[in-house]
């Protein structure tokens, strides 16, 4: 039997938290509702990434630390600017395929996954340059344009006054599949039988999010 591996499409972040009500780090930036696009996967079946993943996120801060928060999952630590309000964050894992066996010649094969999230939470109230063209990358930059700026209606009253928080989240989220240095992952290809396409592989998303009208 061929040794196969499928490696879930977890996402940044969900890692679970038991316990007390935890408190957070820094300060609440906002909190958004996000929608992440499939772009490209280059790993098959062997990653099987959703064509869209909606998320509930809270950006938070503290000086130049960022800090990415889902529902009742484990807080991300990366780096928040606040001159133009660019984030990243960065985690990863290993999973094993099969353990190394020295009797038998099996080398063993253990890959990382590897996930970045990159991209800048912006005002409304923004300049046009700093919607339009500030972030540098085309991906970002399409995903502004689609996420659009919440309706009059929608958002904060007129007599409210102009609202100084992010109000718009965009980037890119990537999810790489590395094989750990020393494995030997041939098996897992599909040209020897396994499930991925490649390895190296990464599967990429656009990230496009709007202030949500309630915290968690």
């Amino acid at each position: 039997m061929r040794p196969s591996l499928v490696v879930p499409c977890v996402f940044i972040a969900l890692t679970s938290v038991v316990g007390c009500e935890p408190t957070y780090p820094g300060t609440a930036l906002g909190t958004y509702d996000v929608v992440e696009s499939l772009t490209e996967n280059t790993c098959g079946s062997g990653l099987p990434a959703l064509s869209t993943v909606q998320l509930e996120v809270e950006l938070r801060a503290d000086g130049a630390l960022g800090y990415w928060r889902l529902p009742r999952q484990a807080v991300i630590t990366g780096s928040y600017r606040d001159s133009d309000g660019a984030f990243e964050f960065r985690t990863a894992r290993a999973v094993v395929a099969w353990e190394a066996n020295a009797d038998n010649g099996v080398l063993g094969c253990t890959v990382e996954q590897r996930e970045v999230i990159r991209g800048t939470a912006v005002p409304t109230t923004a300049p046009d340059a700093a919607v339009d063209g500030s972030t540098g990358d085309a991906a970002m930059d399409a995903a502004l344009a689609d996420a659009g700026a919440p309706d009059g209606d929608a958002g904060n009253p007129a007599d409210a006054g102009p609202s100084e928080a992010p109000e718009l989240l965009v980037g890119e989220h990537t999810v790489e599949i590395v094989p750990a240095h020393g494995s030997d992952c041939g098996a897992l290809l599909a040209s020897s039988g396994g499930a991925f396409d490649a390895l190296p592989c990464r599967a990429r998303y656009t990230l496009s999010g709007v202030a949500a009208a309630t915290t968690f």
